[in-house]
């Protein structure tokens, strides 16, 4: 509040404008008019009026603090001489008293305390009414009074910026507008518009308002006062589902009511004023834009029931306590009639307004299709306006080949990527046979045939020819024909798109090449390792066959360096046939591998520990696997799988007792494997090499082995169409995972699956 005491001159000029303008309102235009109305006016005593007015105007911004006390006993004596029943007077003393507080909460910044003036202006009311001839006013008039104070104190609150309400706190449900399917008001008006236009009538009165589009759909929603706004939040909570599925339920009684209340305005294109689920009202008027209603607008208003039988009801039905709702109730501060009547004002202001922007909507759209059809209609009437626009469609900067010919195969247009592919300038081209830069010198049997599929509006989609430049140099290109109508629907000219495919050409060979080269040096590796690992292991039989029989017969006329010498020719040549039998497993994955068929996991599972039995007792490892399914597969494949990712587990282990274990997972047709050990782990600047053939992490006296088995590992579970990766820690184990397709074809063709996703 500002400090009454000020002295300044802009302050005083308020205060005078402000008692002349109450004075002027409350003789002319507020309390007269009422007095006529209720028969209390008597002809005559328009002075005494003037002089009532006068002294209750000059009450209310006295400083003295007796002036409401002394003011009081002179109304009640002028009030006496004009009227001769108490009732009458109190009437006419409270009627002036409320059409002088309205005007002090609606003034304009005084500069003083506006509260201070209020309680003088009931001040004085009250103590006139107590003194005239000595009676206490009526109950009625008491209830009347009071709730005319509720009203005003309402008005005060929200010119201090203090009332309940909250136009801007968003609901918990989120926009409703996101359900709007039809969007003529929400496209054509815009959100921040609508919430303006919805802004200016809902700040006036604080209570709730509604947009909704003509099928019912709501633009725009704003629950302001903490009655709407718990009755809405309260109803919602009793809809099942979504927003839409609470919409369609019934159960949303605030929504509903809001809603048909609009489409009852809609229906009637009249203003509708209805009682609201929610125990108030709801005035709703349609939006007619030029003869079309597309929409309603619609407020809530009036005073939450504080009877206890409606409360019980209203209870019963929210499924929530009456205590609770009396308790809202008795917050919701009541709105004075005039504000109400201006609230409904701005209603119909703002359904003009939409029903305005709307329309200017829909003439901008004509106006758009009326450009449109002049368009089209200056492009019939100027050719070369016509020719413009036509090569300016097509892009004349394309680097394609872009032209058109007439049904006589002249060349009508001509862009400068055909200048560029051909070597023909415009004019040189311009009503020239197209045949110009064909093979042949006229039609033939091909040509003619696709020259009846554009005929007849089937034009092929896209084809390949070979054509002539100026220079005689022939160019291979892909051709793109279309035909032109005109606006009778008559094909008038055939559209060619043309692409040099020279250096596609070149690449497809070079393509070509390189897979003849590369299957042919595949088939050639194929060969030579299948030869070689034959033809090796021969040899090495017999240097171990050898190697044996001088350690057997000959070991006592050996020294301990030639025995030594021996045992290494003899591990050499192990480890030499140990690779090459990796090798053959690595080159027959794909050239030897079985059919697939069902296979049981389960089954594999047990086979591969029965294989292990010897290196599993050795190193007391521990092998568990959850239950495995049945998938297509080759099952052979699946054994040495399984063999190698449970064998690399328990060779790679550390000093603890190995456990291995696997977990599998099926989802959408997949299934990911789980090999997880509790070994020695790895780097993850390995995850890759490890899967390359020959590809050892340590030493062959660290760990022995080929470096083959992850490798055949990989191959195998490429040929089945799946994906296999490692994720490890160095001391903590790894987990080696294996994704394989449930289902393949039955030749195992890799060609024919996608491989699953990791």
């Amino acid at each position: 509040m500002r400090d009454s005491t000020s002295s300044t001159q802009p302050v005083e000029n308020s205060v005078s404008e402000l008692r002349r303008g109450l004075l002027d309102a409350a003789v002319s235009g507020g309390w007269m008019k009422k007095l006529r109305a209720k028969s209390l006016y008597i002809a005559g005593k328009e002075d005494l009026f003037q002089t009532i007015a006068q002294v209750f105007v000059d009450a209310i911004f006295s400083t003295d603090l007796r002036m409401p006390r002394d003011c009081a006993v002179v109304l009640c004596e002028l009030l006496e001489s004009l009227l001769f029943e108490s009732e009458p007077c109190l009437k006419a003393i409270t009627s002036l008293n409320s059409e002088v507080c309205k005007h002090i909460c609606t003034a304009a910044d005084l500069g003083i305390d506006t509260e201070v003036l209020l309680d003088r202006a009931t001040n004085l009311m009250t103590l006139t009414c107590m003194r005239i001839k000595g009676n206490p006013p009526s109950q009625d008039l008491e209830s009347g009074a009071r709730d005319a104070l509720n009203r005003i104190q309402w008005l005060l609150q929200k010119s201090l910026g203090t009332t309940d309400s909250d136009s801007r706190a968003p609901q918990p449900y989120g926009d409703l507008s996101e359900l709007n399917t039809s969007r003529i008001i929400l496209e054509a008006v815009g959100d921040s518009l609508l919430k303006e236009i919805l802004d200016d009538g809902l700040n006036l009165l604080e209570t709730s308002a509604a947009i909704f589009e003509a099928n019912g759909d709501c633009a725009l929603s704003i629950k302001a006062s903490k009655w709407c706004r718990f009755m809405d939040e309260r109803s919602r909570q009793l809809a099942p589902g979504d927003n839409q599925q609470a919409i369609d339920s019934g159960k949303w009684h605030c929504n509903q009511s809001c809603r048909e209340t609009s489409m009852s305005a809609v229906a009637s294109g009249m203003p509708v004023d209805q009682p609201c689920n929610g125990g108030i009202r709801i005035f709703a008027v349609p939006i007619k834009a030029g003869n079309d209603i597309v929409g309603s607008i619609n407020i809530g208003y009036g005073d939450p029931p504080k009877d206890k039988t409606m409360l019980d009801e209203l209870a019963a039905k929210y499924e929530t306590s009456s205590e609770e709702l009396s308790n809202q109730s008795q917050k919701y501060h009541s709105r004075p009639p005039f504000i109400i009547e201006q609230s409904k004002k701005r209603l119909l202001s703002a359904a003009h307004l939409i029903a305005e922007i709307v329309e200017r909507r829909r003439g901008k759209m004509e106006i758009q299709k009326l450009n449109m059809m002049l368009k089209e209609r200056i492009r019939e009437l100027e050719p070369a306006e016509r020719e413009r626009l036509k090569l300016a469609d097509i892009v004349e900067q394309s680097n394609d080949a872009i032209f058109s010919v007439d049904l006589e195969s002249n060349v009508m247009s001509w862009n400068s990527g055909a200048e560029k592919i051909y070597g023909y300038s415009q004019e040189e081209i311009l009503g020239n046979s197209i045949y110009t830069i064909t093979l042949d010198d006229g039609p033939t049997p091909e040509t003619e045939a696709i020259r009846t599929m554009v005929m007849a509006g089937t034009p092929p989609k896209m084809l390949e020819a070979v054509h002539k430049r100026k220079d005689g140099v022939e160019i291979p290109v892909a051709l793109t024909i279309s035909c032109i109508r005109n606006e009778k629907d008559k094909i008038t000219e055939i559209s060619v798109i043309s692409r040099d495919i020279t250096e596609k050409r070149k690449s497809e060979e070079a393509l070509k090449k390189f897979s003849r080269d590369l299957e042919r040096s595949n088939n050639e590796l194929k060969q030579f390792a299948f030869a070689a690992a034959h033809d090796l292991q021969e040899p090495l039989r017999a240097m171990a066959n050898y190697s044996d029989l001088l350690t057997s017969r000959y070991a006592a006329n050996l020294d301990e360096r030639a025995v030594k010498y021996i045992n290494r020719i003899a591990e050499s040549s192990e480890r030499m046939q140990a690779l090459i039998q990796d090798l053959l497993h690595y080159s027959r994955v794909d050239t030897h591998g079985k059919p697939f068929t069902v296979v049981d996991l389960e089954e594999v599972f047990l086979s591969a520990t029965k294989n292990l039995r010897i290196a599993i007792e050795e190193s007391n490892a521990i092998v568990m696997a959850s239950k495995l399914p049945k998938i297509q597969a080759d099952r052979s494949q699946m054994l040495l799988l399984f063999q190698n990712l449970i064998g690399n587990a328990i060779k790679y282990r550390r000093k603890e007792t190995p456990q291995i274990s696997i977990s599998p997972t099926v989802e959408n047709g997949v299934l990911t494997l789980d090999f997880k050990d509790n070994g020695i782990g790895m780097e993850e600047e390995h995850f890759e090499r490890i899967f390359v053939i020959f590809q050892r992490l340590h030493t062959r006296d660290e760990y022995p082995g080929t470096g083959m088995g992850l490798a055949i590992c990989k191959r195998i579970v490429d040929r089945h169409n799946g994906a296999i990766w490692v994720k490890s820690k160095p001391g903590k184990g790894s987990d080696f995972f294996v994704q394989l397709p449930l289902t393949q074809n039955a030749t195992g063709d890799s060609s024919a699956n996608e491989h699953p996703p990791r």
